[in-house]
């Protein structure tokens, strides 16, 4: 195909499916939102984001394949199959960033279920303190349309505790690509922590992870801000 038709060949890739409404509501959301925030604004943004990463990746068996000069049938079943884990260990990270710099990685406990009383008892805290250790004068807290986030207790918490933050009603949903933790922070952790075998001790997972996260939010957190602000 390559050498006859001179054609070239290229992977799909999964995407979200946006219908009509939720397109209409994340424009007109994101309009208002940039009406709202200035350049300096803007810089006082503390992006959030929560991660899952899991110590035995899914990989792409695409180009994993059993050859034979014979049929199907003569091949051993066991070369055929590919075992699979039902439930994958996974550690869960929750961290934001801002133009100045990135807040501390949070791990949410094993088997933990991240509800409003969890987010608010045990994470919500820690990145506001890392937003007044950032951002002393001032920040916009902002965290994506999850159930937790939007609880009315949660958006209660903020109300008291923040000097301002984008309610739940302004943050365009689906979109990803307007936080850097999402687009950039994230992709850039994946790829250096994707290399991580699976390990029994869920401490020694949670060092590794935190010492490739770390490293790849300091190199990316201003550039991916700077993204952003050039973006708006």
């Amino acid at each position: 195909m390559k050498q006859e038709l001179h054609l070239t060949a290229f992977h799909r890739v999964s995407a979200q499916v946006i219908n009509d409404a939720t397109k209409e509501k994340r424009l007109q959301r994101a309009k208002a939102l940039l009406h709202r925030f200035k350049v300096h604004d803007r810089k006082c943004l503390f992006f959030t984001d929560k991660k899952n990463f899991y110590l035995n990746p899914l990989v792409s068996y695409q180009n994993d394949r059993v050859w034979t000069c014979g049929k199907k049938a003569s091949i051993k079943q066991s070369r055929l199959l590919v075992e699979c884990e039902k439930f994958v260990k996974h550690v869960t990270v929750l961290t934001g960033v801002c133009f100045g710099g990135k807040g501390r990685l949070h791990f949410v406990e094993e088997k933990a279920k991240v509800d409003c009383a969890y987010y608010v008892g045990y994470l919500l805290s820690n990145l506001v303190e890392n937003c007044n250790c950032l951002l002393p004068t001032g920040f916009i807290f902002q965290q994506d349309g999850a159930p937790a986030h939007t609880a009315r207790s949660t958006q209660n918490w903020l109300q008291a505790n923040c000097p301002d933050f984008i309610i739940k009603d302004q943050w365009p949903p689906n979109s990803p690509d307007m936080n850097p933790m999402d687009y950039h922070v994230w992709v850039q952790c994946w790829r250096l922590t994707a290399s991580l075998n699976k390990v029994e001790d869920n401490r020694r997972t949670q060092a590794s992870a935190s010492g490739y996260l770390g490293q790849t939010a300091t190199v990316t957190n201003r550039q991916s801000c700077e993204r952003f602000l050039k973006a708006t």
